[in-house]
Parts: structure tokens; sequence; C-alpha cells
């Protein structure tokens, strides 16, 4: 994928990947090998295929239950991860937008958003909203001369983390710009306040009542790989007995990648990213969420399994047979490792405020002390008035 060679990649999962326990899989590592291969329509229709199947599961699926209890985890039928399942809609959305489809972009990004409310209020999951996905919608509204739910939309990206206007000053800039735009005096009094009048009077310069800006919306790194482990638990018996039990479990571990951020320069002005989706440290909190629920079931299985070596030991009159059948189905049972390996760790945003125009520029790949690591030069960057210029990128190393 980091060398382009999207051919050869998706002959290797033709060839390699047939069965359809894995096909949920598949779909979401083809669509995301033919989006960086700038494939847009066709990694869309690999999206698609994804959601599909995970509505058909149902988003709130805690997986096979009803599987054998002796099962592999790694025999079910993979249905992915909560966090993976909001994300295909992200990258739908993200691909309406290389593809100038603005309106068709901004439907998948609220359905992320709808999905994740569905998951907390139903599924009483300890999520949050996707505040990426919130702001990119504003951005878009805003695009479409929707002022009103553009000014929505950012009050919105800001109520899911209180920090995230003091790390990110282009959403503070936008709250100031749009609350202007619309006349709401006492919304402008608010932010004076929370800003404080130097911030705010910085803020009102930052962007004229015609200006536009480019945003750069940049995917860093790499997502965390799941592992396999074993957790000792006690299962009570009967009669007050207690068995050790060794549960599998899985737990992701972060991968190492050189550039965690990027820094967009236009004429005189700079802006350096912000993670507003945290893909990587989602990802392990999610897990472990879920793992804590599935835990239990495992040591369901567990007693289930004990229990079966327990009557092979009586039908057959030895102890020694049921003690050995026992340890056979505990060593059967292992933690399922499969993910969506092709995602980055985590999708920032940098954005500019600039005069209408024609510019040139350059992104400025930064490394984990914030040095510059590469540089990459852009041009021919239109700004409209009152519109927003998106740039994409995804970084490798």
């Amino acid at each position: 994928m980091k060398s382009g060679a999207i051919d050869s990649a998706l002959q290797d999962y033709e060839k390699n990947v047939t069965g359809e326990k894995e096909k949920l899989l598949r779909l979401m590592d083809e669509g995301m090998l033919l989006r960086v291969g700038k494939r847009y329509e066709e990694s869309n229709q690999k999206f698609f295929a994804a959601a599909k199947i995970i509505e058909m599961n149902g988003y709130l699926s805690l997986g096979e239950q009803a599987v054998s209890l002796l099962v592999n985890e790694k025999q079910t039928t993979y249905q992915g991860e909560d966090f993976e399942k909001v994300l295909v809609h992200l990258y739908l959305g993200l691909n309406f937008l290389s593809l100038n489809q603005p309106d068709s972009a901004l439907v998948e990004m609220r359905r992320v958003n709808e999905i994740l409310f569905k998951m907390i209020s139903e599924g009483k999951r300890p999520y949050e909203l996707n505040a990426f996905a919130r702001y990119l919608g504003g951005v878009l509204f805003e695009n479409e001369n929707n002022e009103n739910d553009a000014y929505v939309a950012y009050k919105n990206t800001a109520s899911i983390d209180p920090e995230l206007a003091d790390q990110f000053d282009p959403l503070r800039t936008d709250l100031v710009r749009m609350a202007k735009r619309m006349g709401f005096e006492q919304d402008l009094d608010k932010y004076k306040k929370e800003f404080g009048n130097e911030a705010f009077a910085k803020l009102n310069e930052n962007a004229g009542a015609k200006d536009g800006a480019v945003l750069l919306l940049v995917e860093v790194g790499k997502s965390p790989e799941k592992y396999s482990s074993r957790e000792k638990h006690m299962k009570a018996g009967q009669k007050g007995s207690a068995a050790e039990v060794w549960v599998p479990v899985t737990y992701y571990r972060r991968r190492h990648y050189r550039i965690h951020s990027a820094r967009l320069k236009i004429e005189n002005r700079a802006s350096t990213t912000v993670t507003l989706n945290d893909i990587e440290g989602v990802a392990i909190r999610y897990l472990k969420d879920r793992m804590g629920r599935m835990i239990a079931k495992a040591i369901l299985q567990a007693g289930v399994k004990a229990g079966i070596a327990v009557g092979v030991g009586k039908a057959t009159n030895s102890k020694e047979l049921g003690v050995l059948t026992g340890l056979a189905l505990f060593l059967m049972s292992e933690a399922d490792t499969r993910s969506w390996l092709l995602l980055p760790a985590q999708l920032q945003i940098a954005k500019i405020y600039l005069k209408p125009g024609t510019y040139s520029g350059t992104i400025e790949y930064l490394d984990g002390l914030g040095s510059v690591d590469s540089v990459e030069a852009i041009s021919q960057i239109v700004v409209k008035s009152k519109k927003t210029t998106i740039l994409q990128r995804r970084s490798f190393d």
C-alpha cells in the first residue's frame, strides 16, 4: 500500500483471503487499498458492501453469542469492532469528498454520529461522539451556505470535548466567526468571557467576513495491532470448590510510526494539525470495554468445558482422562486477533484562513519531537470567499 502497488495487494487478497468468515475484514481492507490508489468509486463499492453486512448483523451485535462454546473465537465470523463499524461510514464520506460530492459526504458524516449515538444510548457503551465527523460536517454545511447548521455543528464539536477548543484554535475562530455572521451577540459575549479579551480580538482578526480557508486532513500513523493473551480467573465449583481457569483475551498493542503530525504553511501563515479522531486510543479503549463483557462469556465457556471434562472422566471411570480432556478443551480456546490493520492511528486537521485567490505553500511532516521530517510542496490552491478548500493526505511512515 505504501509503495502504491495496489493491484498486487488486491490480487493477494483475492488469492489468499477467500473464507466467508473474513469477508467483512477483506471488504474493509480492499476499500482502504482502493482509496489509497485514488480509485474512490471502487473503494466506496467495497465500503458500501461492508456497511450492508454490518447493518444486517446489527450495530449493537456482541458477536456470535450462539456459537458452540467449544469453538475458537477465531472460528467465528468477523463482525468488526464497534469503532471499525463507525469508520466505514467516515471513509465513505472522505471518498465522497474526493469525488467532489459534498452532499453525499455530509450524509455519511452525519451517519457516523447517528451510529455512535445508538451505541451510547441503546447499547449503553461508554463511548463519545466523533469530533472529526462533526467538525467536517460543519465545514460542509458552511460550504453549502447553510450557516445555521454549520454553526450548530461547530458548537456540537466543542461540546464533545471541552478541551478541544483550547487545542484547536480554528474551532474557536469558527465559533466566533459564525456567531458574528449570524448576529448572535449573546454568544459573542459568552466567547469573549470564555476566551479572554486578547484571544477574542485575535480570533476576530484571523478571518475576515469574506475570507475563505484551506483545511488539511491528514491520516497519520498505523492503527494498533491485536495480540492474544491469557488471564487467570477463578471459577466457583460445586460445594464450595473452586477451579482455576485461564481465559483467552485480546489486547491492542501500539505500532511504531515516525510521522506524528503535519504543519500547513501558506503565505505568512502556518497551522499545525490537531487530532480530532484518535483511532489508536479509541481502539484500545473500545476493546477494553468489550473484553470486560467477553471475559464473562469466556468464564462461562470454561465452566462448560470443565463440566464436559468431568463428564468424560465419569463415563470412562478415569479421573486422569477427565483432566486431560478438560486441558485439551482449554487449549483449543484462542482469542480473536483479526483487525482492520490498514487504518491510520489518527485523523488530524489543520486550517488556515485566507483572502480569496490562488496560492502555493508547503506541508511539513513532523516527527514525535515536532522536528521536520519531510516537506511536500503544494500549488494551485484555489480559495473562494466564504468557502473551505479541503486537502487530504495519508502518511505511512
